[in-house]
């Protein structure tokens, strides 16, 4: 995994994220990470995966990795389908259709759906 492709790491009820960006990391703290995750060729199929509040961050412990973001979260089992959402295209655009590794996400619209997601998932985002 490279900076670009974090590795995603799941420890009862708290989420981390080893290989985040030195220049990234320090803004995350209080912010929700959101994880999409997509299958198949072609037409892939995108789902939210997972979703945390990161509460700490620091250096990392893992060989190949610098820098780290944790925090409480929770995994979506099974993973919610996004792709047809009116605000998802919004997703693509802002990420270079997921290009740029960590993102961040500004729109009201696609904050909006992904945390009436969560909560319908029974995860409040606060």
């Amino acid at each position: 995994m490279s900076a670009m492709n974090p590795q995603v790491q799941h420890v009862t009820g708290t989420l981390e994220v080893v290989g985040v960006p030195f220049r990234i990391r320090d803004h995350l703290l209080q912010n929700t990470v959101w994880f999409v995750t997509g299958e198949g060729a072609g037409a892939r199929q995108y789902s939210l995966g997972s979703m945390f509040r990161v509460t700490e961050v620091g250096e990392a412990s893992e060989d190949g990795f610098k820098q780290f973001a944790a925090g409480p979260g929770r995994v979506f089992q099974p993973a919610i389908p996004i792709k047809d959402m009116a605000w998802f295209p919004e997703v693509l655009r802002v990420t270079g259709n997921f290009a740029f590794g960590v993102t961040e996400v500004k729109d009201e619209a696609v904050i909006a759906g992904l945390t009436q997601l969560a909560a319908e998932a029974g995860n409040e985002v606060g």
